[in-house]
């Protein structure tokens, strides 16, 4: 089981009086998603902040709010924090914010170990969900419990521990017969 990445079950983070939890498989995918429209939104913003040139704060002042809106709904969003309580948060505070949810929700390591194949080619990244519901299935996971019940470096371990069980099971030639 030495390719196990370290468990965070529950792992909770506090910044600036938001509370933030590791995202379950499930979150985690629907998440992806809602981290691009986020980053989409990101740069609009530095793109306007960097177009206002000579103090003229007034021709940005309603597009930057309106962005900033949309931001915070989509922060909220992704990390279940109220609006509310992002929407006091000034947009540094709101990118510290971003970062550490990324941080804790971070599946570089997963994603790095992807399995090398004889031939030396990388299983590619295409997929992948559907073949960790397959793996899941297969040593009785139910599809709902792996998306809601599980972090994924928790799945990783749940198989790792199947495989060591199984592992021991010698293969058997037809000459053993």
């Amino acid at each position: 089981m030495q390719n196990s990445i370290k468990m965070t079950l529950g792992e909770t983070v506090q910044i600036h009086g938001v509370t933030l939890k590791k995202a379950k498989f499930g979150v985690y995918l629907r998440n992806l998603q809602l981290e691009k429209e986020f980053s989409k939104v990101l740069q609009r913003i530095v793109g306007t902040m960097q177009n206002i040139k000579d103090g003229d704060y007034s021709r940005y002042a309603v597009l930057l709010a309106d962005l900033l809106d949309e931001l915070v709904r989509a922060l909220s969003d992704i990390t279940d924090s109220g609006e509310a309580q992002l929407k006091e948060l000034s947009f540094e505070q709101l990118c510290d914010v971003w970062s550490e949810y990324q941080k804790l929700n971070d599946l570089t390591a997963f994603f790095e170990s992807r399995p090398v194949h004889e031939n030396g080619s990388v299983e590619n990244k295409e997929n992948w969900v559907q073949r960790w519901i397959a793996v899941g299935l297969s040593i009785g996971l139910t599809k709902d419990a792996m998306l809601n019940d599980y972090y994924l470096d928790e799945l990783i371990t749940i198989v790792d521990m199947h495989n060591a069980k199984h592992s021991d099971v010698k293969d058997v030639d037809a000459e053993d017969f």
